[in-house]
């Protein structure tokens, strides 16, 4: 996006980029809003989003992972998601030992949280 974007604005780029499939735009425009505007609450949540997408939709789990690590060091309303985000890349880069660590914390945390069955199943 143009330099001079609002965190409205970046926000809002994010969502019709993801909304339209274009997975690598609304990377970028969160990107840029964390970049921009690192303090703010949207920043914050947008790590997850970012997460999500680097993960899911863009094969770089790597990264993912530091976006999920960066969010659950800070904690918000998003620790849930953030966490479970994080096991998933840390099994999907082979790290068992510290796959298996997090999710003990994430089922001692959240036991009735909707990604607890799917963390317990063989």
């Amino acid at each position: 996006m143009a330099g001079g974007a609002t965190l409205v604005e970046l926000r809002e780029a994010a969502r019709v980029a993801r909304t339209a499939g274009r997975w690598q735009a609304a990377a970028d425009a969160y990107g840029e809003l964390l970049e921009r505007f690192p303090g703010s609450p949207e920043a914050h949540n947008a790590r997850v989003q970012l997460g999500d997408l680097l993960r899911v939709r863009l094969g770089d789990p790597a990264r993912a992972l530091g976006h999920y690590q960066a969010y659950v060091a800070r904690g918000g309303p998003l620790d849930a998601e953030a966490r479970f985000g994080a096991i998933l890349c840390l099994r999907r880069l082979g790290e068992e030992a510290a796959a298996s660590h997090a999710t003990e914390e994430f089922l001692a945390r959240y036991p009735n949280h909707l990604e607890a069955a799917e963390l317990r199943a063989p």
